[in-house]
Formats: C-alpha cells, sequence, structure tokens
C-alpha cells in the first residue's frame, strides 16, 4: 500500500486531479489481482472525472509498481472508489444539524 501511494503521490501530482489517496488495497490469495479503494478531494462534475481517470490508471500503475517490488506474479490492479469518508461526512453534518435544531437531545430522553 505504501508503494503505491507513492506512485500515485509523485505520479499524479496534477493540481486538476487534486489529492488521491489510498484507504485500503486487498489482494487475492493468488496475488494475481490487488483492489486498491481510494479517494478524491474534490465534488461535482469535477469529482467524476477524476473517479474515471484513477480508474484508469491501473496498468499504468501496475508496471510503475513492477519497477519497486520484486513479485513472481505483479498483481493485476483494479481501482475501485471508496465513499465511506463522503458518507461519514454526510452523517456527521446530519448529526449536527439534528443537535442544533434540538432533535436529537429530544429523541434521546423517550
Amino acid at each position: 500500500m505504501k508503494n503505491l501511494s507513492e506512485i500515485i503521490l509523485s505520479e499524479l501530482s496534477d493540481p486538476a486531479m487534486g489529492i488521491v489517496s489510498v484507504t485500503d488495497v486487498e489482494v487475492t490469495v493468488d496475488l494475481r489481482v490487488a483492489r486498491v479503494y481510494f479517494t478524491v478531494m474534490g465534488g461535482g462534475r469535477a469529482l467524476e472525472k477524476q473517479i474515471n481517470t484513477v480508474k484508469g490508471m491501473g496498468k499504468f500503475l501496475r508496471v510503475k509498481l513492477a519497477s519497486r517490488v520484486q513479485l513472481k506474479y505483479m498483481p493485476e490492479i483494479k481501482l475501485f472508489y471508496d465513499e465511506t469518508p463522503r458518507k461519514a461526512q454526510r452523517i456527521e453534518t446530519i448529526i449536527a444539524k439534528l443537535k442544533r435544531e434540538g432533535s436529537l437531545e429530544q429523541s434521546g430522553n423517550e
């Protein structure tokens, strides 16, 4: 995960791309496929474009990773957008709004 994060940080340094972070990597038992989960800072239409750009970089990242890591088989890299941080932020926003409105305290006292 560290090598992959470093490659993304150095190779995807385009300001238009925004910040790309690797959140998790799952490798199959036979080491043939690596599922890489990532997040992108951004929003709106730009976010969708950023996600699609990163998803299309699997082969490029595989070649770069192969030059850094010595493995018998270099796994195929499949990239998935991780919505967990965005969903967590939405939940925090809803909870904060409910607290401001007093709805959360009232339902907790019943």
